[in-house]
């Protein structure tokens, strides 16, 4: 996916996801293992919304950046150390107004209590795992899918192996699902150039970009301005899914490099269809 350019200091950002990815482990609703579901929501904006942030239990805050003009909160749902997939509360405030301007939630108020399982469990080759619950099919999100039938909801084990897969394992151990892989993929990341502070004046932005794109993507090149020449030999790459640009210019074009040789948004088309 790729957009145009855009109008005062261009952006071109191709994408911004968050995928989260899961190992899960059984749950036997029959047994000692037992999952009570209150209520779910997805927006409430009733009240303090920070207040109701506050009072908000088991969640743990992921991310807490300052991303351009907005301060940027990501809890996830935590019960006595098990992820509740698809339960989430995101927070953008504007940093000079102190505005609220986003606000999501999807939050379930749940009790958790099992006793079997493997608790120590170790699988081969893995850089994370992690105890997760689906509680309907619809925490999946296209991200997860099991083997055979699943009853929810269910607890399992989510690992990220070293060679990139995300496999689904029961409390037992025993392979039962997986994460869709993506394919394989490049990023790209660029700022251009600036008179008075010289080529890398955006870094900070254009290795933000960069590191968002490790983490969706096999490879990434992130250059400070590049040639658009070099620009378009990227753009051109049909491996190269995502692009982030931040410069001076307008409209139809910005400046590339220290010789004010600009990349515009014709060459880009172009590029993009070749």
């Amino acid at each position: 996916m790729r957009k145009g350019i855009w109008n005062g200091v261009t952006c071109i950002l191709v994408s911004v996801m968050l995928i989260l990815s899961t190992v899960p482990l059984l749950v036997d609703s029959g047994g000692n293992n037992s999952i009570d579901i209150s209520y779910k929501f997805c927006l409430n904006l009733d009240g303090s919304v920070l207040e109701e942030i506050e009072k908000t239990g088991d969640k743990i805050l992921i991310v807490d950046k300052l991303i351009g003009d907005r301060h940027v909160k990501y809890w996830e749902h935590v019960v006595d150390g098990i992820y509740v997939k698809g339960d989430y509360i995101l927070l953008h405030i504007d940093i000079e107004s102190n505005d609220i301007v986003e606000y999501q939630r999807n939050w379930t108020d749940i009790t958790l209590s099992f006793e079997s399982g493997n608790d120590s469990f170790e699988p081969k080759n893995y850089f994370w795992k992690k105890m997760v619950v689906f509680l309907d099919e619809g925490d999946l999100n296209n991200f997860y899918s099991f083997y055979g039938k699943i009853e929810y909801p269910i607890i399992c084990w989510e690992v990220r192996h070293t060679d990139g897969t995300t496999i689904l394992y029961d409390l037992e151990g025993k392979e039962i699902g997986y994460g869709v892989p993506t394919p394989y993929e490049k990023g790209f990341s660029l700022n251009g150039y600036d008179k008075d502070v010289g080529p890398d004046c955006w870094k900070s932005w254009r290795l933000n970009a960069d590191k968002w794109f490790k983490r969706w993507c096999n490879s990434t090149v992130s250059l400070a301005s590049p040639t658009p020449s070099t620009i378009s030999s990227y753009v051109r790459d049909e491996d190269v899914t995502y692009f982030f640009e931040l410069a001076h210019g307008s409209s139809y074009n910005f400046r590339a490099d220290k010789e004010g040789s600009t990349y515009s948004s014709s060459r880009l088309r172009s590029d993009m269809i070749n």
